[in-house]
């Protein structure tokens, strides 16, 4: 056992996992990875030989009934020559009637090691191993990978929190599988919704060599599930790209687990953190299945929404539906939207559209249609502005497609992720739109600002003090005394919209900022009187600002033209079509496709010119001199001028285009 614990001594003091907050209701929850840093205890510091030391985080988010509030921390320390362990486990906002130490990985129940004790106050929030609990040599192993946890469970005995135990960076994943994530949604064989849980899947992923443990497995036993599959694909798109085929494990026949030797490719784990795996299964009477996407950390969160006529403005009677699968990432920073339609392959658009519920509103992008798939619809990896990520923060985004029978809208789901708030009320003046947009980088500074309310505004409240338009002199940050306040030409409101005139106003290439006041002595108001809430707190007062950048206008990339007078004046009669030298012409107009992505004769591993890339451009090599074969070019000449040959490799690094 000393030997085998020595290799486990250092990584044991590096594990300190947390738990990241689920997703989505649909799915899940985010990757665990361990900390940087060790997490000492006082009965034993992670420097005392012979003992380990670690921290493990208890959250509902692993757990087959995961509470919604409540936490908890595992703290424990394990003998090195002994394999005794001991801990105590602390609870938040939640008060347990037990806990236990178990051998499982994370999406299976596992096996019972050793019931922890709670303390004498029996208030369910203290709990500790009994003393003397040793683990055996497998569990040590099992530590490794990620196949021990501590659960907490209520009066019910139900698991409502847990935390795995894992070392070496393994990444820990569970999602649960619904009817309504499968395309189309399916029926359950049971009474309940499309979206409840039929089953659940875990997976332990080892980044650096993609080994992969999977655990999956029926919420009923009565409802044993058939053909699990993890497979590739975004939420809302189902192309039946296999990654791995589970099996039923041989001494449960409930639970399907991973093949021998199964792991993940590079792409696959690309794809994982890209969310862009899901588990699926169909039920053993094979009359309905489920689905359940796996979600990396990072703020993504899967939002599946059905379409209706019912939610129309003003409602329509249909026979048509579908549903929207959402995915949203970097805390909505950008989407990826797919609809697909049940009974309506012949809409005549799909829309992300800007309102609250009960409400009609500006298209803010239109979804493409598949062609190989006219009930399909997508919107991929789309960047959001500031502004319109809080609109779906606060549920004033919708899709909406319509149709040549009901033009102005046959279906429509409004947006309501699981952390989104209430939209404002009525009477909170915010802005819903700004152009330039927020972070904007652009050549010229604009004829004119833009900005969008929600509501009407009360004209008087517009002026010099609530409107402030300034660039930040150069250093890029505000509030300093080299700002320069920029006055517009003219400020025009209509109704809604605050147009800013900036016509014949010259400035330098800076950052530039607008505010727009919602506190001090003149914030703007709506027109019955409600103070701009700038922040979108949905609390009246605040100011809004918004920057964007002017930068120097991108250098104009060298034409294939300019190359070719380069070539003409120093590469003929030499490369010329009556004198091939090295089997290379270079004489208009065969130059161009002579030359890029063609392999060179000399050196076959490079192309003589690769677009993109003029240090895999092996004629780069041959004009600076650090060839591998034959001499620099030109041949017994003096070498180019490295500004010319400069000019070359900007025409290489701009795609080596024919123009």
């Amino acid at each position: 056992m000393q030997t085998r614990w020595q290799s486990l001594r250092t990584a044991l003091l590096w594990i300190t996992f947390t738990l990241l907050v689920s997703a989505c209701s649909d799915t899940i929850n985010d990757p665990i990875e361990p900390s940087a840093e060790p997490a000492p205890t006082d009965s034993a510091p992670p420097d005392t030989p012979g003992l380990n030391a670690f921290e493990v985080n208890l959250h509902g988010d692993l757990a087959l009934n995961g509470a919604e509030t409540g936490s908890g921390t595992f703290s424990a320390s394990v003998d090195a020559d002994s394999g005794v362990i001991s801990g105590t486990l602390v609870l938040e906002d939640f008060a347990a009637t037990g806990a236990e130490l178990r051998q499982g990985f994370v999406g299976e129940a596992g096996e019972l090691i050793v019931a922890l004790v709670a303390d004498g106050v029996a208030d369910g929030t203290d709990f500790s191993l009994p003393e003397d609990t040793v683990l055996t040599l497998d569990q040590i192993d099992l530590i490794e990978t990620g196949g021990l946890h501590i659960l907490v469970v209520n009066q019910d005995a139900t698991e409502v929190l847990r935390g795995q135990l894992a070392l070496n960076n393994a990444l820990i994943f569970f999602t649960e599988l619904t009817a309504s994530q499968q395309i189309p949604p399916t029926t359950p064989t049971t009474d309940e919704s499309a979206d409840a849980t039929l089953a659940t899947a875990g997976l332990t992923v080892d980044p650096l060599t993609g080994d992969l443990i999977a655990r999956v497995s029926p919420i009923d036993a009565a409802d044993p599930l058939a053909d699990v599959t993890l497979e590739l694909g975004l939420a809302g798109i189902d192309n039946d790209a296999v990654i791995v085929t589970l099996a039923p494990a041989v001494d449960d026949v409930d639970l399907f687990i991973e093949p021998p030797g199964a792991s993940l490719a590079e792409d696959a784990l690309s794809a994982l953190m890209n969310a862009q795996l899901y588990v699926e299964t169909t039920l053993a009477e094979g009359s309905s299945g489920a689905r359940g996407q796996v979600l990396p950390g990072g703020g993504v969160e899967l939002t599946i929404t059905p379409l209706e006529g019912a939610q129309v403005v003003p409602p329509v009677v249909t026979q048509t539906s579908g549903t929207v699968a959402l995915t949203a990432f970097e805390n909505n920073a950008r989407v990826s939207i797919l609809v697909n339609l049940l009974g309506l392959d012949d809409a005549s658009a799909v829309n992300l559209s800007q309102a609250p519920l009960g409400q009609n509103g500006a298209v803010l992008f239109a979804l493409e249609q598949n062609p190989n798939d006219l009930a399909q619809w997508s919107l991929i990896d789309q960047t959001l502005t500031a502004t319109q990520s809080n609109l779906l923060a606060t549920q004033q985004l919708f899709i909406s497609a319509s149709s040549g029978e009901f033009p102005n809208g046959e279906l429509r789901g409004q947006l309501v992720t699981d952390s989104s708030v209430q939209p404002p009320a009525p009477d909170i003046l915010q802005v819903i739109d700004i152009m330039p947009a927020a972070g904007e980088v652009l050549d010229a500074l604009p004829g004119s600002l833009v900005a969008t309310f929600n509501l009407a505004v009360d004209p008087q409240s517009i002026g010099a003090d609530s409107v402030q338009f300034s660039a930040s002199g150069g250093d890029g940050s505000f509030g300093e005394a080299n700002d320069l306040m920029i006055t517009p030409t003219a400020i025009d409101l209509v109704d809604q919209t605050l147009t800013i005139d900036l016509a014949g106003i010259s400035l330098d290439p800076d950052v530039f900022q607008l505010v727009l006041n919602g506190n001090g002595i003149a914030p703007i108001t709506s027109a019955q009187g409600s103070v701009l809430d700038g922040d979108a707190d949905n609390v009246a007062g605040g100011d809004f600002i918004s920057s964007f950048t002017v930068a120097e206008p991108p250098a104009v990339a060298p034409s294939f033209t300019e190359v070719q007078e380069i070539f003409t004046a120093n590469c003929l009669p030499c490369h010329s079509s009556l004198a091939l030298s090295g089997g290379l012409g270079l004489q208009a107009p065969q130059t161009f496709d002579n030359i890029v992505g063609v392999v060179s004769s000399q050196v076959p591993e490079l192309f003589r010119i690769d677009p993109n890339d003029p240090e895999a451009s092996y004629i780069i090599d041959k004009l600076e001199g650090t060839q591998t074969v034959g001499g620099q070019m030109p041949l017994g000449q003096s070498p180019l001028p490295q500004s010319t040959i400069q000019l070359i490799r900007d025409w290489i690094s701009a795609g080596a285009v024919n123009n």
